[in-house]
Protein backbone atom coordinates (compact mmCIF):
# COMPACT_ATOMS: atom_id res chain seq x y z
CA UNK A 1 0.00 0.00 0.00
CA UNK A 2 0.94 3.67 -0.86
CA UNK A 3 -0.17 6.90 -0.57
CA UNK A 4 0.81 10.18 -0.28
CA UNK A 5 2.47 12.28 2.48
CA UNK A 6 -0.61 14.38 3.10
CA UNK A 7 -3.01 11.07 3.46
CA UNK A 8 -0.52 9.46 5.48
CA UNK A 9 -0.18 12.55 7.93
CA UNK A 10 -4.00 12.75 8.02
CA UNK A 11 -4.38 9.09 8.60
CA UNK A 12 -2.18 8.94 11.92
CA UNK A 13 -4.19 11.84 13.55
CA UNK A 14 -6.53 9.81 15.36
CA UNK A 15 -5.92 8.55 18.90
CA UNK A 16 -6.08 5.34 17.87
CA UNK A 17 -2.74 5.76 15.48
CA UNK A 18 -0.64 6.20 19.11
CA UNK A 19 -0.03 3.16 21.68
CA UNK A 20 -2.08 3.77 24.09
CA UNK A 21 -0.45 4.67 27.66
CA UNK A 22 -1.42 4.74 31.13
CA UNK A 23 -4.00 7.14 32.33
CA UNK A 24 -6.83 8.78 29.75
CA UNK A 25 -7.42 6.39 26.70
CA UNK A 26 -5.65 3.53 27.93
CA UNK A 27 -7.03 0.60 25.43
CA UNK A 28 -5.02 -1.61 27.06
CA UNK A 29 -5.24 -2.50 30.84
CA UNK A 30 -7.29 -4.59 31.31
CA UNK A 31 -8.45 -5.45 28.45
CA UNK A 32 -7.91 -4.73 24.49
CA UNK A 33 -10.21 -2.36 23.08
CA UNK A 34 -9.04 -1.55 19.40
CA UNK A 35 -11.15 0.65 17.47
CA UNK A 36 -13.61 -1.28 15.33
CA UNK A 37 -14.81 -0.06 11.98
CA UNK A 38 -17.26 -2.61 10.32
CA UNK A 39 -17.10 -2.44 6.37
CA UNK A 40 -20.60 -4.44 6.79
CA UNK A 41 -23.72 -4.48 9.11
CA UNK A 42 -25.61 -7.54 9.98
CA UNK A 43 -29.35 -7.92 9.94
CA UNK A 44 -31.26 -9.86 12.62
CA UNK A 45 -32.38 -12.99 11.77
CA UNK A 46 -29.91 -13.97 8.76
CA UNK A 47 -28.05 -16.79 8.21
CA UNK A 48 -24.15 -17.18 9.74
CA UNK A 49 -21.97 -19.53 8.95
CA UNK A 50 -19.12 -20.51 11.46
CA UNK A 51 -16.17 -22.33 10.35
CA UNK A 52 -12.72 -22.91 11.96
CA UNK A 53 -11.21 -23.73 15.40
CA UNK A 54 -12.93 -24.22 18.83
CA UNK A 55 -12.83 -20.17 19.23
CA UNK A 56 -15.13 -20.13 16.53
CA UNK A 57 -17.67 -22.84 18.18
CA UNK A 58 -17.89 -20.66 21.19
CA UNK A 59 -19.06 -17.62 19.33
CA UNK A 60 -21.80 -19.22 17.64
CA UNK A 61 -23.84 -19.51 20.99
CA UNK A 62 -24.13 -15.62 21.37
CA UNK A 63 -25.15 -15.29 17.71
CA UNK A 64 -27.62 -17.94 17.68
CA UNK A 65 -29.03 -15.94 20.60
CA UNK A 66 -29.31 -12.58 19.15
CA UNK A 67 -31.71 -14.26 17.07
CA UNK A 68 -29.45 -15.23 13.60
CA UNK A 69 -29.39 -18.60 12.11
CA UNK A 70 -26.96 -20.86 12.86
CA UNK A 71 -27.09 -23.91 11.22
CA UNK A 72 -23.82 -25.25 12.62
CA UNK A 73 -25.38 -25.11 16.07
CA UNK A 74 -28.50 -27.89 15.21
CA UNK A 75 -25.12 -30.39 13.85
CA UNK A 76 -23.93 -32.39 16.58
CA UNK A 77 -22.84 -36.15 17.14
CA UNK A 78 -22.56 -38.44 20.17
CA UNK A 79 -19.34 -38.84 22.66
CA UNK A 80 -18.98 -42.35 20.98
CA UNK A 81 -17.73 -40.19 18.16
CA UNK A 82 -16.54 -36.74 19.78
CA UNK A 83 -15.66 -37.20 23.40
CA UNK A 84 -15.66 -33.63 24.03
CA UNK A 85 -17.99 -30.60 24.28
CA UNK A 86 -20.00 -28.90 22.39
CA UNK A 87 -21.09 -32.04 19.94
CA UNK A 88 -20.31 -30.30 16.77
CA UNK A 89 -16.97 -29.68 17.53
CA UNK A 90 -16.30 -32.61 15.10
CA UNK A 91 -16.54 -29.69 12.76
CA UNK A 92 -13.30 -27.73 14.21
CA UNK A 93 -11.15 -27.01 11.49
CA UNK A 94 -7.67 -25.64 12.73
CA UNK A 95 -5.30 -24.73 9.51
CA UNK A 96 -5.82 -23.16 6.48
CA UNK A 97 -6.07 -26.26 4.36
CA UNK A 98 -8.74 -27.94 6.74
CA UNK A 99 -11.02 -24.94 6.30
CA UNK A 100 -10.30 -24.67 2.30
CA UNK A 101 -11.07 -28.82 1.53
CA UNK A 102 -14.14 -28.80 3.44
CA UNK A 103 -15.38 -26.10 1.80
CA UNK A 104 -13.86 -27.44 -1.75
CA UNK A 105 -15.45 -30.90 -0.83
CA UNK A 106 -19.45 -29.37 -0.18
CA UNK A 107 -19.00 -27.00 -3.37
CA UNK A 108 -18.56 -30.09 -5.32
CA UNK A 109 -21.69 -31.50 -4.13
CA UNK A 110 -23.36 -28.30 -4.63
CA UNK A 111 -21.92 -28.50 -8.72
CA UNK A 112 -23.17 -31.95 -9.03
CA UNK A 113 -26.64 -30.59 -7.37
CA UNK A 114 -26.50 -31.78 -4.12
CA UNK A 115 -26.01 -35.58 -4.67
CA UNK A 116 -23.31 -37.01 -2.30
CA UNK A 117 -21.80 -40.38 -3.92
CA UNK A 118 -19.94 -43.01 -2.54
CA UNK A 119 -16.64 -41.81 -4.63
CA UNK A 120 -16.99 -38.26 -2.70
CA UNK A 121 -16.97 -40.09 0.98
CA UNK A 122 -14.41 -42.90 0.27
CA UNK A 123 -11.30 -40.81 0.10
CA UNK A 124 -11.39 -39.42 3.28
CA UNK A 125 -12.41 -42.50 5.29
CA UNK A 126 -8.82 -44.60 6.83
CA UNK A 127 -9.43 -48.46 7.32
CA UNK A 128 -8.53 -49.47 10.93
CA UNK A 129 -9.33 -52.90 10.36
CA UNK A 130 -11.98 -54.90 12.31
CA UNK A 131 -15.06 -52.44 10.70
CA UNK A 132 -13.90 -49.29 12.31
CA UNK A 133 -13.23 -46.37 9.82
CA UNK A 134 -11.63 -42.97 10.72
CA UNK A 135 -12.92 -39.87 8.88
CA UNK A 136 -9.33 -37.87 8.14
CA UNK A 137 -11.16 -34.70 7.69
CA UNK A 138 -12.93 -34.27 10.63
CA UNK A 139 -11.46 -33.76 14.22
CA UNK A 140 -11.37 -36.15 17.18
CA UNK A 141 -10.65 -39.16 14.77
CA UNK A 142 -12.72 -41.43 17.38
CA UNK A 143 -13.31 -44.77 14.73
CA UNK A 144 -17.02 -45.37 13.68
CA UNK A 145 -18.34 -48.16 11.53
CA UNK A 146 -18.46 -47.58 7.28
CA UNK A 147 -21.91 -47.44 7.63
CA UNK A 148 -22.33 -44.56 9.87
CA UNK A 149 -18.76 -42.95 8.55
CA UNK A 150 -21.17 -42.59 5.45
CA UNK A 151 -24.02 -41.45 6.74
CA UNK A 152 -22.71 -38.40 8.90
CA UNK A 153 -21.14 -37.50 5.36
CA UNK A 154 -23.91 -37.50 3.75
CA UNK A 155 -25.56 -35.04 6.84
CA UNK A 156 -22.47 -33.05 6.28
CA UNK A 157 -23.13 -32.45 2.61
CA UNK A 158 -26.25 -31.23 3.43
CA UNK A 159 -25.25 -28.98 6.59
CA UNK A 160 -22.06 -27.67 4.61
CA UNK A 161 -24.35 -26.64 1.10
CA UNK A 162 -25.90 -24.00 4.20
CA UNK A 163 -22.73 -22.30 3.42
CA UNK A 164 -22.82 -21.08 0.52
CA UNK A 165 -26.82 -20.05 0.68
CA UNK A 166 -25.69 -17.98 4.33
CA UNK A 167 -25.79 -14.35 3.95
CA UNK A 168 -22.27 -14.16 6.30
CA UNK A 169 -19.35 -16.65 6.97
CA UNK A 170 -16.94 -16.52 9.57
CA UNK A 171 -13.39 -17.86 9.28
CA UNK A 172 -11.50 -18.95 11.79
CA UNK A 173 -7.99 -19.26 11.52
CA UNK A 174 -5.40 -21.30 14.22
CA UNK A 175 -2.90 -23.37 13.02
CA UNK A 176 -0.46 -24.05 10.36
CA UNK A 177 1.27 -27.11 11.52
CA UNK A 178 -0.71 -30.22 9.36
CA UNK A 179 -0.41 -33.32 8.13
CA UNK A 180 -0.28 -35.04 4.62
CA UNK A 181 -1.35 -38.07 3.64
CA UNK A 182 0.81 -39.40 1.06
CA UNK A 183 -1.02 -42.13 0.06
CA UNK A 184 -3.85 -39.77 -1.10
CA UNK A 185 -1.99 -37.00 -2.01
CA UNK A 186 -4.22 -34.30 -0.03
CA UNK A 187 -3.79 -32.68 4.01
CA UNK A 188 -6.07 -33.98 6.96
CA UNK A 189 -7.99 -32.39 9.54
CA UNK A 190 -5.14 -33.18 12.27
CA UNK A 191 -2.32 -35.18 13.82
CA UNK A 192 -2.84 -38.97 12.82
CA UNK A 193 -3.51 -41.15 15.59
CA UNK A 194 -0.50 -44.20 16.75
CA UNK A 195 -3.20 -46.61 15.26
CA UNK A 196 -3.64 -45.37 11.91
CA UNK A 197 0.81 -44.69 11.70
CA UNK A 198 0.86 -48.53 12.72
CA UNK A 199 -1.71 -49.40 10.06
CA UNK A 200 0.05 -47.61 7.53
CA UNK A 201 3.63 -46.88 8.45
CA UNK A 202 4.97 -43.65 6.87
CA UNK A 203 2.07 -42.94 4.85
CA UNK A 204 1.49 -39.66 7.15
CA UNK A 205 3.97 -36.28 6.73
CA UNK A 206 4.42 -33.33 9.21
CA UNK A 207 4.11 -30.20 7.61
CA UNK A 208 4.22 -26.75 8.62
CA UNK A 209 2.27 -24.43 5.90
CA UNK A 210 3.89 -21.41 4.63
CA UNK A 211 2.30 -18.13 4.80
CA UNK A 212 2.35 -17.92 0.57
CA UNK A 213 0.01 -21.68 0.88
CA UNK A 214 -2.15 -20.84 3.78
CA UNK A 215 -2.77 -17.29 1.69
CA UNK A 216 -3.77 -19.43 -1.57
CA UNK A 217 -6.09 -21.60 0.66
CA UNK A 218 -8.02 -18.92 2.15
CA UNK A 219 -8.52 -17.03 -1.26
CA UNK A 220 -9.78 -20.25 -2.64
CA UNK A 221 -11.96 -20.82 -0.05
CA UNK A 222 -13.31 -17.17 -0.23
CA UNK A 223 -14.20 -17.11 -3.68
CA UNK A 224 -15.85 -20.47 -3.35
CA UNK A 225 -18.00 -19.23 -0.48
CA UNK A 226 -19.09 -16.48 -3.23
CA UNK A 227 -19.10 -18.00 -6.63
CA UNK A 228 -21.61 -20.31 -5.61
CA UNK A 229 -25.49 -19.42 -3.42
CA UNK A 230 -25.63 -16.58 -2.27
CA UNK A 231 -23.49 -13.75 -4.30
CA UNK A 232 -23.63 -10.93 -2.42
CA UNK A 233 -22.70 -12.82 1.12
CA UNK A 234 -19.81 -11.19 3.77
CA UNK A 235 -16.78 -12.63 4.80
CA UNK A 236 -15.21 -11.99 8.67
CA UNK A 237 -12.19 -13.35 9.03
CA UNK A 238 -10.51 -13.96 12.57
CA UNK A 239 -7.64 -15.41 13.99
CA UNK A 240 -8.04 -17.75 17.38
CA UNK A 241 -5.97 -16.69 20.18
CA UNK A 242 -6.00 -20.41 21.54
CA UNK A 243 -1.87 -21.05 20.94
CA UNK A 244 -0.79 -23.97 20.13
CA UNK A 245 -1.06 -26.70 22.74
CA UNK A 246 1.62 -29.24 20.92
CA UNK A 247 4.42 -28.10 18.60
CA UNK A 248 5.92 -30.63 15.97
CA UNK A 249 8.24 -27.92 14.54
CA UNK A 250 11.16 -28.50 17.11
CA UNK A 251 10.83 -24.93 18.06
CA UNK A 252 10.31 -24.12 21.56
CA UNK A 253 6.08 -23.35 21.51
CA UNK A 254 6.58 -20.29 22.91
CA UNK A 255 8.20 -19.56 19.91
CA UNK A 256 6.61 -21.72 16.91
CA UNK A 257 3.09 -20.09 18.52
CA UNK A 258 4.08 -16.39 18.05
CA UNK A 259 5.70 -17.62 14.75
CA UNK A 260 2.50 -19.70 13.48
CA UNK A 261 -0.32 -16.59 14.90
CA UNK A 262 1.89 -13.55 13.18
CA UNK A 263 1.52 -15.71 9.62
CA UNK A 264 -1.71 -16.13 10.33
CA UNK A 265 -2.99 -12.45 11.20
CA UNK A 266 -1.08 -11.41 8.23
CA UNK A 267 -3.35 -13.81 6.07
CA UNK A 268 -5.96 -12.35 7.19
CA UNK A 269 -4.57 -9.05 6.94
CA UNK A 270 -3.88 -10.10 3.01
CA UNK A 271 -7.53 -11.48 2.75
CA UNK A 272 -9.09 -7.80 4.39
CA UNK A 273 -6.92 -5.58 1.90
CA UNK A 274 -7.68 -8.21 -1.37
CA UNK A 275 -11.62 -8.51 -0.95
CA UNK A 276 -13.87 -5.73 -0.33
CA UNK A 277 -16.85 -8.26 0.75
CA UNK A 278 -14.02 -9.16 3.94
CA UNK A 279 -13.53 -7.50 7.12
CA UNK A 280 -11.25 -8.68 9.63
CA UNK A 281 -12.22 -8.94 13.46
CA UNK A 282 -9.75 -8.65 16.07
CA UNK A 283 -10.56 -10.96 18.53
CA UNK A 284 -7.12 -12.05 18.67
CA UNK A 285 -5.61 -8.67 19.97
CA UNK A 286 -8.71 -8.48 22.19
CA UNK A 287 -7.17 -11.52 23.87
CA UNK A 288 -3.63 -11.39 23.52
CA UNK A 289 -2.81 -7.73 24.14
CA UNK A 290 -5.45 -7.45 26.84
CA UNK A 291 -3.24 -7.37 30.49
CA UNK A 292 -5.92 -9.15 32.56
CA UNK A 293 -5.57 -12.97 33.91
CA UNK A 294 -9.12 -13.44 33.91
CA UNK A 295 -8.69 -13.65 29.64
CA UNK A 296 -7.07 -17.12 30.22
CA UNK A 297 -8.36 -20.48 31.93
CA UNK A 298 -6.14 -22.43 34.27
CA UNK A 299 -4.32 -24.48 31.49
CA UNK A 300 -3.75 -21.10 29.85
CA UNK A 301 -4.70 -21.94 26.83
CA UNK A 302 -8.68 -21.94 27.01
CA UNK A 303 -10.06 -17.97 27.02
CA UNK A 304 -12.70 -18.24 29.70
CA UNK A 305 -16.05 -18.33 29.35
CA UNK A 306 -16.63 -14.94 30.45
CA UNK A 307 -14.07 -13.16 28.26
CA UNK A 308 -15.78 -15.24 25.16
CA UNK A 309 -18.67 -13.68 26.39
CA UNK A 310 -17.45 -10.18 26.40
CA UNK A 311 -15.80 -10.94 22.73
CA UNK A 312 -18.96 -11.83 21.70
CA UNK A 313 -20.68 -8.39 22.85
CA UNK A 314 -18.35 -6.97 20.56
CA UNK A 315 -19.03 -8.48 17.52
CA UNK A 316 -22.54 -8.03 17.99
CA UNK A 317 -22.44 -4.35 19.21
CA UNK A 318 -19.95 -3.90 15.98
CA UNK A 319 -21.91 -5.75 13.36
CA UNK A 320 -25.48 -6.28 14.16
CA UNK A 321 -27.90 -4.11 13.27
CA UNK A 322 -29.30 -3.94 16.91
CA UNK A 323 -32.43 -1.79 16.25
CA UNK A 324 -33.33 -4.49 14.17
CA UNK A 325 -33.12 -6.78 17.22
CA UNK A 326 -36.11 -7.62 19.19
CA UNK A 327 -34.65 -7.14 22.89
CA UNK A 328 -30.94 -6.76 22.21
CA UNK A 329 -29.65 -5.90 24.95
CA UNK A 330 -31.64 -8.48 27.04
CA UNK A 331 -30.65 -11.21 25.18
CA UNK A 332 -27.18 -10.30 25.61
CA UNK A 333 -27.26 -10.05 29.15
CA UNK A 334 -28.80 -13.34 29.13
CA UNK A 335 -26.35 -14.94 27.12
CA UNK A 336 -23.66 -13.70 29.52
CA UNK A 337 -25.57 -15.14 32.45
CA UNK A 338 -25.12 -18.24 30.95
CA UNK A 339 -22.17 -17.85 30.24
CA UNK A 340 -20.30 -17.06 33.22
CA UNK A 341 -22.56 -19.33 35.51
CA UNK A 342 -21.20 -21.94 33.10
CA UNK A 343 -17.52 -20.41 34.09
CA UNK A 344 -18.23 -20.39 37.82
CA UNK A 345 -19.34 -23.89 37.91
CA UNK A 346 -16.26 -25.11 35.88
CA UNK A 347 -14.25 -23.45 38.67
CA UNK A 348 -15.91 -25.98 41.11
CA UNK A 349 -14.48 -28.59 39.51
CA UNK A 350 -11.76 -30.81 40.61
CA UNK A 351 -10.48 -32.52 37.35
CA UNK A 352 -7.88 -36.00 37.41
CA UNK A 353 -5.02 -34.71 36.07
CA UNK A 354 -1.44 -36.07 35.68
CA UNK A 355 -1.97 -39.41 35.97
CA UNK A 356 0.64 -41.78 37.14
CA UNK A 357 0.57 -45.81 36.69
CA UNK A 358 0.85 -48.31 39.68
CA UNK A 359 3.32 -50.06 37.85
CA UNK A 360 5.68 -50.10 35.16
CA UNK A 361 3.72 -52.20 32.65
CA UNK A 362 0.60 -50.45 32.79
CA UNK A 363 -0.11 -48.88 29.06
CA UNK A 364 -2.60 -45.86 29.44
CA UNK A 365 -2.79 -42.34 27.69
CA UNK A 366 -3.52 -38.87 29.29
CA UNK A 367 -5.11 -36.76 26.28
CA UNK A 368 -7.56 -33.77 26.01
CA UNK A 369 -8.87 -34.78 29.49
CA UNK A 370 -8.98 -38.04 28.61
CA UNK A 371 -7.62 -41.34 30.41
CA UNK A 372 -7.10 -44.43 27.50
CA UNK A 373 -5.98 -47.82 29.46
CA UNK A 374 -5.62 -51.08 28.05
CA UNK A 375 -6.32 -54.16 31.09
CA UNK A 376 -5.19 -56.51 28.60
CA UNK A 377 -2.34 -57.06 30.87
CA UNK A 378 -0.46 -60.25 31.55
CA UNK A 379 -1.81 -62.63 33.68
CA UNK A 380 -4.91 -60.23 33.26
CA UNK A 381 -3.81 -57.76 36.34
CA UNK A 382 -5.52 -54.52 36.92
CA UNK A 383 -4.69 -51.69 34.90
CA UNK A 384 -4.50 -48.66 37.05
CA UNK A 385 -3.26 -45.32 36.97
CA UNK A 386 -3.88 -42.54 40.35
CA UNK A 387 -4.04 -39.18 41.05
CA UNK A 388 -2.93 -36.84 43.65
CA UNK A 389 -2.80 -36.03 46.67
CA UNK A 390 -5.66 -34.29 46.33
CA UNK A 391 -7.58 -31.81 48.99
CA UNK A 392 -11.16 -33.46 48.59
CA UNK A 393 -12.95 -32.32 51.38
CA UNK A 394 -15.39 -29.82 49.32
CA UNK A 395 -16.16 -32.68 46.59
CA UNK A 396 -19.56 -33.62 46.42
CA UNK A 397 -19.89 -36.21 43.91
CA UNK A 398 -17.69 -37.84 41.27
CA UNK A 399 -18.95 -37.53 37.56
CA UNK A 400 -16.83 -38.91 34.06
CA UNK A 401 -18.91 -37.77 30.88
CA UNK A 402 -18.19 -41.32 28.94
CA UNK A 403 -17.01 -44.35 30.01
CA UNK A 404 -16.59 -46.46 26.38
CA UNK A 405 -14.26 -49.47 24.91
CA UNK A 406 -12.53 -48.84 21.80
CA UNK A 407 -13.01 -51.59 18.82
CA UNK A 408 -13.89 -54.88 20.00
CA UNK A 409 -13.04 -57.28 22.60
CA UNK A 410 -14.48 -58.79 25.96
CA UNK A 411 -15.98 -56.62 28.60
CA UNK A 412 -14.25 -54.57 30.53
CA UNK A 413 -14.75 -53.79 34.10
CA UNK A 414 -13.93 -49.89 34.96
CA UNK A 415 -13.28 -48.86 38.60
CA UNK A 416 -13.29 -45.80 40.54
CA UNK A 417 -11.17 -45.36 44.24
CA UNK A 418 -11.09 -42.74 46.60
CA UNK A 419 -7.92 -43.97 49.27
CA UNK A 420 -6.39 -41.70 52.38
CA UNK A 421 -3.56 -40.95 51.18
CA UNK A 422 -2.20 -41.21 54.88
CA UNK A 423 -2.98 -44.58 55.84
CA UNK A 424 -4.64 -46.35 52.09
CA UNK A 425 -8.23 -46.90 53.57
CA UNK A 426 -10.45 -46.88 50.98
CA UNK A 427 -13.47 -44.31 51.57
CA UNK A 428 -15.31 -44.32 48.20
CA UNK A 429 -15.58 -46.64 45.42
CA UNK A 430 -17.43 -47.19 42.29
CA UNK A 431 -17.75 -50.08 39.47
CA UNK A 432 -19.33 -50.24 36.35
CA UNK A 433 -18.91 -52.44 33.38
CA UNK A 434 -18.61 -51.44 29.24
CA UNK A 435 -18.14 -53.80 25.98
CA UNK A 436 -18.16 -53.29 22.09
CA UNK A 437 -21.39 -51.43 21.23
CA UNK A 438 -21.67 -50.29 24.88
CA UNK A 439 -21.11 -47.16 27.16
CA UNK A 440 -21.54 -45.76 30.32
CA UNK A 441 -21.68 -42.62 32.66
CA UNK A 442 -20.68 -41.71 36.07
CA UNK A 443 -22.28 -38.83 38.23
CA UNK A 444 -22.44 -40.40 41.60
CA UNK A 445 -22.49 -38.78 45.52
CA UNK A 446 -19.09 -38.99 47.45
CA UNK A 447 -19.02 -39.13 51.06
CA UNK A 448 -16.72 -36.71 53.08
CA UNK A 449 -13.55 -37.45 51.58
CA UNK A 450 -10.31 -36.17 53.67
CA UNK A 451 -7.10 -33.49 52.45
CA UNK A 452 -5.31 -36.13 51.04
CA UNK A 453 -6.60 -38.28 48.92
CA UNK A 454 -5.21 -40.40 46.53
CA UNK A 455 -7.20 -41.39 43.55
CA UNK A 456 -7.49 -44.75 41.66
CA UNK A 457 -8.93 -45.54 38.07
CA UNK A 458 -9.09 -48.92 37.36
CA UNK A 459 -9.32 -51.42 34.42
CA UNK A 460 -9.83 -55.12 34.07
CA UNK A 461 -11.07 -57.59 31.65
CA UNK A 462 -13.82 -59.65 32.55
CA UNK A 463 -15.55 -62.70 31.16
CA UNK A 464 -13.67 -64.69 28.31
CA UNK A 465 -14.66 -64.39 24.89
CA UNK A 466 -13.31 -61.75 22.63
CA UNK A 467 -9.79 -61.18 21.83
CA UNK A 468 -7.75 -59.45 24.71
CA UNK A 469 -4.98 -57.62 22.47
CA UNK A 470 -7.76 -55.28 21.27
CA UNK A 471 -9.09 -54.70 25.09
CA UNK A 472 -8.85 -50.50 25.11
CA UNK A 473 -10.96 -48.03 27.91
CA UNK A 474 -11.51 -44.32 27.68
CA UNK A 475 -12.70 -42.32 30.52
CA UNK A 476 -13.42 -39.09 29.30
CA UNK A 477 -12.99 -36.16 31.39
CA UNK A 478 -13.38 -37.49 35.44
CA UNK A 479 -13.53 -35.14 38.19
CA UNK A 480 -15.66 -34.26 41.45
CA UNK A 481 -17.57 -31.41 41.53
CA UNK A 482 -17.06 -29.49 44.30
CA UNK A 483 -19.07 -26.57 46.18
CA UNK A 484 -18.20 -23.51 48.26
CA UNK A 485 -16.56 -24.03 51.42
CA UNK A 486 -14.84 -27.30 52.33
CA UNK A 487 -16.84 -30.30 53.90
CA UNK A 488 -15.73 -32.46 57.30
CA UNK A 489 -12.48 -33.43 56.97
CA UNK A 490 -14.16 -36.99 57.49
CA UNK A 491 -13.75 -40.66 55.62
CA UNK A 492 -16.13 -42.82 55.49
CA UNK A 493 -16.01 -46.56 54.60
CA UNK A 494 -13.01 -49.09 55.36
CA UNK A 495 -13.56 -51.48 52.38
CA UNK A 496 -10.59 -53.22 51.64
CA UNK A 497 -8.78 -51.68 48.29
CA UNK A 498 -8.30 -53.58 44.50
CA UNK A 499 -5.28 -55.72 44.43
CA UNK A 500 -3.21 -53.68 41.99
Amino acid sequence: MRCTYREAVTRARGQESRWPSRGNGNRLEPEAQPVLRPRFQLQGGQAIFSIGSCFARNMEAHLETLGFSVPTRSFSVPRTEYAHEPGNGILNKFTPVAIHDDIAWAARIFDNGGAVDLSDIEPLLFDLGNGRFVDMNLAGFMPVARERAIERRRELAELFLKAFAADTVILTLGLIEAWYDTARGAYIQQMPTPTMEKVAPGRFEFSMLSFEESLDFMRKSIRLLRERGHKEKKIVVTTSPVPIQRTFSGDDILVANSYAKSLLRTVAGYLYKEFEEVDYFPSYEIVTLSKSPEVWRDDLVHVTAEFIAKIATRVATTYVDTAAVADYGEKVDELDRKLVSRAEKAKLAIPLRQARPISEDVRFKENLGSIGLAPNQPGDKVAAVEFGPLDLRSAKAFSAALISMNGEGPEIEVRIEVRNTVDGAVGFSAKTTVGPGTDAKWNLRVPSLPIQSTVVLAAQVVGSSGDRRKARVRIMRPRFISVDGPSQDAFAGKTAPLPL
